[in-house]
């Protein structure tokens, strides 16, 4: 029987063949993994790329505060007169807070009502849903203070208008009606002082009247304290001097914070769009074909390669 031949040093086991296939990416011998290519060489933008980014957020954000400014400066001037009025809340206690508020609340209402508008703008040739527009009025957080503003292109015109609007509420807010109460208590005080100055009074009787009397004043004073205008004009209308509208730094900076937000959001797309370009043109992320990795048959011979059948192996061997 013919002895086996032994396998050579050149003998490269088809095992150890097939781990360096896998070891070394799949590519020609010496040459790196293509992992270790891709993670070297990184989808990162180029410098170039990261200052036309830059430039291109500085134009729109410079663009947006310049568009803001122009567009503001292009509105018509609008001027301001202010009021203060002072609501006395006496019959409220301190702490009922709700009622409070919906007493001032109330009293906002019918300062902008077509009641004490609609005459007003009569008079200046208005109609009430035009002056209505011009008209802001605002309760001082935690106070009794109604605050008056009306906005015109003509600062002399909006502080006539605030004069007639604030005249005409104070008329309607401090008429009271006559009291039935308040007569009742009127005749009863003139009868008992009547009493009280007839001749051969006894004392017991001077002392109960006394008495009567001293309680009817005291009802009176009452209604003298809840007769009091319970409105009364705090701070009489002024003009500002200075336009309150529009206000072209307001806008400018507005505007180019709106447009920096755009800007930030282009700049992020566009970079994703290049990166993904970068990866799709890259040669490395293109997965090659695997190649047959040569090994050397029995007695030396360079034979078939590890992805040959194994019918052609065993043909060899025999």
């Amino acid at each position: 029987m013919a002895e086996a031949p032994q396998p050579g040093p050149d003998r490269i086991p088809a095992a150890a063949t097939s781990t360096e296939a896998r070891t070394d990416g799949g590519g020609e011998p010496g040459q790196e993994p293509s992992a270790g290519r891709h993670a070297a060489s990184g989808h990162h933008l180029t410098r170039a790329q990261w200052l036309r980014l830059a430039l291109l957020a500085m134009v729109i954000t410079l663009l947006g505060g310049i568009v803001g400014y122009v567009g503001s400066s292009l509105l018509p001037e609008q001027y301001a007169a202010r009021a203060e009025l002072h609501y006395n809340l006496a019959e409220a206690k301190p702490n009922e807070l709700l009622r409070e508020d919906r007493t001032l609340n109330t009293q906002l209402v019918v300062l902008r009502s077509r009641t004490i508008l609609g005459p007003v703008a009569s008079m200046n040739g208005l109609t009430a849903e035009e002056l209505g527009s011009k008209v802001t009025a605002l309760v001082v957080e935690g106070s009794e203070i109604i605050q008056v503003e009306v906005r015109d292109s003509s600062s002399a015109r909006s502080q006539q208008l605030l004069e007639d609007i604030t005249a005409r509420y104070l008329a309607r807010a401090n008429t009271t009606e006559e009291s039935p109460d308040r007569e009742s208590v009127e005749s009863q005080l003139r009868e008992v002082r009547d009493s009280l100055s007839t001749p051969g009074l006894s004392t017991e009787r001077a002392e109960v009247l006394a008495l009567r009397e001293a309680s009817l004043l005291g009802q009176l004073e009452g209604f003298r304290l809840a007769e009091q205008d319970p409105v009364n004009l705090l701070t009489p209308p002024y003009s500002v001097s200075e336009p309150v509208s529009p206000r072209p730094r307001f806008a400018a900076a507005t505007g180019a914070l709106t447009a920096l937000l755009l800007a930030a959001a282009a700049v992020a797309l566009l970079a994703r769009r290049w990166m993904g370009s970068a990866r799709t043109t890259d040669p490395v992320t293109s997965p090659a074909p695997p190649e047959a990795v040569p090994r050397r048959g029995r007695g030396g011979a360079r034979g078939a390669s590890v992805a040959a059948p194994v019918a052609a192996d065993r043909t060899a061997s025999l």
